[in-house]
């Protein structure tokens, strides 16, 4: 059966061998269908008790930041309803009577006009608004 060894090796020094390459394959291929198939137990860790971020809840218990938008069209606007300019100091009057530590934020368009978004700021300046913020909208 194995007298020659290989095929087309035409020596008969030593003895023969069996071709492994099939079964080495075989293995492979095995070990490939068990590693894609195995279960992998994910373990719970232990739970741990995170605090709540202490600025993050005050701010939703207050939720006392004045956003006044600046459109592109000059159009000002407060809480989804549109305002007129001399409106502004009396938003930003009451929102610091309850409290002066109060943002204010002057969210504008990129295409809003800069003088329109000067004459908002120098609205909330003069009703004492101290903390104003810029931002794209």
């Amino acid at each position: 059966m194995f007298g020659r060894g290989r095929l087309g090796s035409g020596s008969e020094e030593g003895d023969p061998e069996p071709d492994l390459s099939p079964m080495i394959d075989c293995v492979f291929i095995l070990l490939i269908f068990f590693i894609v198939t195995a279960v992998f137990v994910e373990e719970d860790g232990v739970p741990l008790p995170l605090p709540e971020d202490s600025a993050a809840v005050s701010a939703v218990q207050e939720n006392s930041t004045v956003v006044i938008t600046v459109a592109q069209d000059s159009s000002l606007g407060h809480d989804g309803k549109a305002i007129a300019m001399d409106t502004v100091g009396t938003l930003v009057r009451n929102a610091i009577s309850q409290d002066e530590e109060t943002p204010i934020i002057i969210q504008a368009h990129p295409q809003a006009p800069h003088g329109v978004r000067t004459r908002v700021y120098d609205e909330v300046r003069q009703a004492g608004g101290e903390k104003v913020t810029f931002t794209q909208g």
